[in-house]
């Protein structure tokens, strides 16, 4: 069965965005729906003659000690090529066919403008894993 990103899914990131006061929460949920959907391609185009199961784990955990937050996103499609990889976060660099390839750019620019960082790995046993950091509180001035 093919993955999609549901309307439930979408209300409830529209409805959380509106409570949402901290910039660095925003960037968080609009990186990690990027994530999402891109893992939601590989993994249907991976398994569209396939069936396989097709899964998509999302972790976020928090790390006291140097105050940042990390989400992940890791699937069971195809992982990233070899040749791709010094590519992944160039503007206008795309594997789809529709693709625009600015999706992980905007994300990779956006992270690292608010004191973050975007990072990816090919799982060892299939799939990929892109994951990001931000701080967990503002500096002082």
């Amino acid at each position: 069965k093919k993955l999609v990103m549901n309307e439930k899914i979408q209300q409830m990131k529209n409805e959380a965005l509106k409570e949402v006061k901290n910039e660095s929460i925003k960037i968080a949920i609009e990186t990690t729906e990027q994530l999402l959907k891109n893992s939601i391609d590989a993994v249907n185009n991976f398994y569209s003659d396939k069936t396989e199961s097709r899964r998509i784990v999302i972790v976020a955990s928090i790390c006291k000690e140097n105050q940042r937050v990390e989400i992940s996103v890791s699937d069971k499609g195809p992982g990233v090529k070899e040749e791709n990889i010094e590519k992944l976060f160039t503007p206008f660099f795309t594997t789809k066919a529709d693709g625009m390839g600015m999706g992980l750019s905007i994300c990779h620019t956006i992270i690292r403008a608010h004191g973050g960082e975007l990072h990816f790995e090919n799982n060892p046993d299939g799939g990929a894993r892109f994951y990001f950091t931000l701080p967990t509180a503002v500096e002082a001035e």
